[in-house]
């Protein structure tokens, strides 16, 4: 009998997790359909001997408009967290370490200050975590938040991700915004995986709510990661340089010690070797 429902099960980490669970799982995906697709299905979900609602599922669009992506995401979390509250099951979020400020140092979970999403994709999953957290003290669901870092991996679309397409020749040449200078806590969607299974398991014998950051607790810089890819995969016939782009956040770094005492969570896939997973 299936124990767990995914939600975003066709996304990129949603669909490696849906892959580790197997036939163990319902996949939910709000692009099979309508907008809320997700709203709808857990709507008329009616459980069995399912336990965890693994909620992936979530609107990353710079280009809709800021209500539009507000609304998408706040309401599928607001499904997700009324199908736990009734029939009594426990919810792993993924949120966004997209939720923290610009600050030179690891960041850490107990840091309210340092919470000041800018974008509407940030300031969603920073509100959801504070709904999972109202479901928790008003209604006793349980749940972890994950603020996942720089995921990458086979079928990501992060930097990491454009820069093996433009090495192995299936995209653009890599393009280096800024100095190349800003700094990323790059995650493999294995370890990544194994968080969300590790969550799984706590919350089945545990009560809570939990926010957890994702990551190995250790930044590269994007010349760096050039530099490393370079290495493996040899000099691509061009590079642009793109010095006046934007380059975003300047510096992102995990603080790993909470997620580690919580449910056991230590990244295992070093840099190198994930980027040599990626072929």
């Amino acid at each position: 009998m299936r124990s767990a429902i995914v939600t975003g099960s066709e996304g990129f980490i949603g669909s490696h997790l849906a892959e580790r669970l197997g036939d163990n799982c319902w996949l939910v995906d709000r692009n099979l359909g309508e907008q809320y697709d997700v709203s709808r299905w857990l709507g008329s979900f009616k459980p069995n001997a399912e336990k965890i609602i693994y909620h992936l599922a979530a609107d990353s669009s710079d280009e809709k408009p800021t209500r539009e992506v507000l609304e998408n995401n706040i309401n599928s979390t607001i499904a997700v967290l009324e199908t736990a509250r009734v029939w009594g099951m426990g919810v792993v979020f993924a949120s966004s370490s997209s939720v923290y400020a610009d600050k030179p140092w690891p960041l850490r979970e107990d840091r309210e200050d340092l919470a000041q999403p800018v974008s509407p994709y940030a300031t969603s999953k920073l509100v959801c975590e504070r709904l999972c957290e109202l479901y928790w003290r008003r209604h006793k669901v349980s749940s972890v938040a994950f603020r996942l870092f720089n995921v990458y991996g086979p079928r990501g679309n992060g930097v990491v991700n454009v820069f093996y397409d433009g090495f192995v020749g299936k995209g653009p040449p890599p393009q280096i915004h800024g100095n190349g200078r800003q700094r990323r806590d790059f995650i493999h969607v294995d370890d990544v995986v194994d968080a969300f299974v590790l969550a799984g398991e706590w919350l089945k014998s545990h009560e809570g709510f939990l926010i957890l950051n994702v990551g190995t607790g250790k930044s590269t810089s994007v010349n760096q990661l050039y530099g490393m890819m370079t290495e493996i995969y040899g000099k691509p016939k061009v590079e642009v340089r793109c010095p006046d782009a934007d380059a975003g956040v300047k510096w992102s770094c995990a603080n790993t010690k909470k997620a580690k005492k919580e449910i056991g969570f230590v990244a295992k896939i070093g840099l190198e070797e994930g980027l040599k997973r990626l072929e």
